[in-house]
């Protein structure tokens, strides 16, 4: 099911595998009223870097960010990346390695009032069988400090960088509301007292280790009145009561929790309940 994002993202769509190989659209230089000249769209991080070296119009971009997503009810697994900052008329997205992985920009009615601001784009998300394709899965984007570059419709340029792990964590083990045996979702799940509860998530996915959690979200909805219960809570809370005020008796609910990792990586577990007549 789709679910509400942190706050974190909006969506484009891109391939897991293919975003190494960077996302091209078009090939046009960089150059604007401020900017040094020559500038290509395939241009390295380190080139780049050189261009701007002289240039005192370089400012901070005031989000970056790169994750990796894990549905372990699923079992499949994606990458997301998001940017926030002053209107920008161009963006890309540089690997540790200084890649290019994503070159996006903004035209037309976008640009004439300013250009954009916030970007996410989700890939998609491959199946994996076991954790040896877990971890080939996320191997295509390796760890370490991505670059992020923007040219702004004033003619400036923004920069940031964002730190990206494959630390995973593991998905949260549903305490309650549980299925009877042979049953896809709880039943008789009293709708003015509807908990939720999981067990702390302390290892990562592929059990390498200990890993630290900073918080959980809780995503409720319902696929026939098209709404949604969100709430996130700190790491040492693993219960939620679900607003009776959200809830109707006789009706299925799906539900999600995120167990987020420092990094911001996040896996999703997912279940479902029907509330009582």
């Amino acid at each position: 099911m789709k679910h509400i994002k942190t706050d974190i993202f909006i969506a484009v769509i891109a391939s897991a595998v293919m975003l190494t190989a960077g996302v091209q659209l078009g090939h046009c230089e960089w150059a604007g009223p401020a900017s040094p000249a020559g500038i290509q769209d395939n241009d390295t991080w380190a080139t780049v870097m050189t261009l701007l070296e002289n240039q005192k119009a370089v400012i901070e971009l005031s989000e970056a960010s790169v994750i990796i997503e894990v549905n372990s009810t699923d079992g499949d697994a994606g990458f997301q990346v998001f940017l926030d900052g002053e209107g920008w008329r161009k963006a890309r997205i540089f690997d540790p390695e200084g890649i290019q992985v994503l070159n996006v920009h903004v035209g037309g009615g976008i640009r004439s009032i300013g250009g954009g601001t916030e970007l996410f784009m989700e890939t998609e998300e491959p199946e994996y069988e076991d954790l040896d394709e877990f971890e080939e899965l996320i191997e295509h984007l390796p760890e370490g400090e991505f670059m992020f570059l923007a040219a702004t419709t004033e003619g400036d340029w923004a920069t940031g960088t964002a730190e990206f792990t494959h630390d995973v964590p593991a998905g949260p083990e549903i305490i309650a509301p549980l299925p009877d045996p042979g049953e896809e979702c709880a039943a008789d799940v009293l709708a003015d007292f509807a908990v939720i509860e999981w067990h702390p998530v302390t290892t990562q996915l592929t059990g390498a280790g200990d890993i630290e959690i900073v918080g959980y979200q809780i995503i409720v909805e319902n696929e026939d009145t098209e709404r949604s219960f969100m709430v996130e809570v700190p790491a040492g809370v693993t219960l939620v009561t679900v607003s009776p005020e959200f809830l109707e008796a006789g009706l299925e609910y799906s539900f999600e929790i995120l167990a987020i990792e420092e990094s911001g990586n996040q896996t999703i577990t997912e279940s479902c309940f029907e509330t009582a007549e």
